[in-house]
């Protein structure tokens, strides 16, 4: 757990009702929504014949030919949600990121997805660039929030990247200069990516209140001259353990929030130490 936690260098310009980055309480439930079971489709039954005169006789005919048609128009409607139901599952199918195998350990399918529908960015691939080096977070705004912070800054912060190896590196953070930068514990994340684009995936064991969750993150951005460019942080509330009342406070699975670099450039930097 870092010391201080992420939360020290995030000061959003509404309350905070929460210790992690992004801590804007959401008043709902946690859990998932229950899926919507499927109206079952109803057959009308074949009416009990009559031993009528021949008029009946030819009734009873109309009718189940009518019944006979109602029963085809179903079966259609059948087939038609069949079909629904294939191509929904091939959408599910159709996430196919190349990642580190340690990343799905901090986010599932749905997670990932939810990023990208939000229009977050994942950069993927097994050749990223070489991103080890301090960078400077000034100018934060909050581009996606379930909460509504939406355009709201962040304050600024120094992001730490150091000891890339294969798909393995460690996340760190600290203040920007001229604040001396103290004793800190390293997060071990995976990266991924091609040519000069990445994304660093990381979690922050975090609390609030009787609740502990881990503050699951990714960093994406490109290597440019001066720093990393299009620089995103994308953040969602994971793995809530404790009070209910207390986790049900904290936004939930699929709830993510998306910041930004608003100048478009993370400007890479020495750290004050000393």
């Amino acid at each position: 757990m870092l010391k201080p936690t992420w939360t020290v260098f995030v000061l959003l310009a509404v309350t905070l009702l929460s210790g992690a980055i992004f801590a804007c309480a959401s008043s709902g439930d946690d859990d998932d929504d229950a899926a919507a079971s499927d109206d079952d489709l109803v057959v009308d039954d074949d009416d009990d014949d009559t031993t009528d005169d021949d008029t009946s006789d030819d009734d009873t005919d109309d009718d189940d030919t009518t019944d006979d048609d109602t029963t085809d128009d179903d079966t259609a409607d059948d087939d038609t949600a069949d079909d629904d139901t294939a191509d929904d599952d091939t959408t599910d199918d159709d996430l196919d990121l190349d990642l580190p195998d340690g990343v799905d350990g901090l986010f599932d399918e749905d997670d990932l997805k939810a990023f990208l529908d939000a229009g977050g960015t994942i950069n993927d691939g097994d050749s990223p660039p070489t991103i080890d080096g301090s960078y400077a977070l000034d100018d934060l705004k909050i581009t996606v929030d379930p909460d509504g912070n939406e355009g709201n800054p962040v304050l600024g912060f120094a992001i730490i990247f150091a000891n890339q190896s294969g798909d393995e590196i460690d996340v760190d953070q600290g203040p920007l200069p001229p604040s001396k930068i103290g004793h800190t514990t390293q997060l071990a994340g995976y990266i991924a990516g091609a040519d000069d684009c990445f994304s660093v995936f990381t979690k922050s064991p975090e609390s609030y209140k009787s609740c502990d969750y881990d503050f699951s993150m990714i960093f994406s951005g490109c290597v440019v001259t001066d720093g990393l460019g299009d620089f995103e942080w994308l953040a969602e509330y994971k793995n809530k353990t404790g009070t209910p009342g207390d986790c049900a406070e904290l936004p939930g699975k699929g709830e993510v929030r998306i910041t930004v670099e608003d100048d478009g450039l993370a400007e890479e930097i020495i750290l004050n130490t000393k």
